[in-house]
């Protein structure tokens, strides 16, 4: 099992690369010691948005928009905006 490859191929079934392209991103990703999301996301093959929603949708994570949240200001101020930045995650409730 090649998870890089079954990442492409879902990026390919979703539409969000094209079918051509999958052979220059594996070995050119492979070349520069990157992942293929990396890879994608540098050379700017896919946004970071519509890289996260096709791998949420694989990996079965749930994903929304933000703005369609109520979210407590007083809560957020708890972590700062670089680890949740870093971590892609974002407080919503205690």
């Amino acid at each position: 099992m090649n998870l890089n490859n079954d990442v492409l191929n879902y990026f390919v079934y979703k539409k969000v690369i094209k079918k051509a392209d999958v052979k220059t991103i594996e070995s050119e990703s492979a070349r520069l010691n990157m992942t293929p999301e990396s890879y994608m996301l540098a050379k700017g093959y896919v946004t970071e948005i519509t890289a996260l929603e096709a791998l949420g949708e694989l990996y079965c994570l749930p994903c929304t928009e933000v703005d369609m949240l109520d979210i407590d200001k007083e809560y957020m101020k708890q972590f700062s905006y670089a680890f949740m930045k870093k971590h892609k995650v974002l407080p919503i409730s205690l």
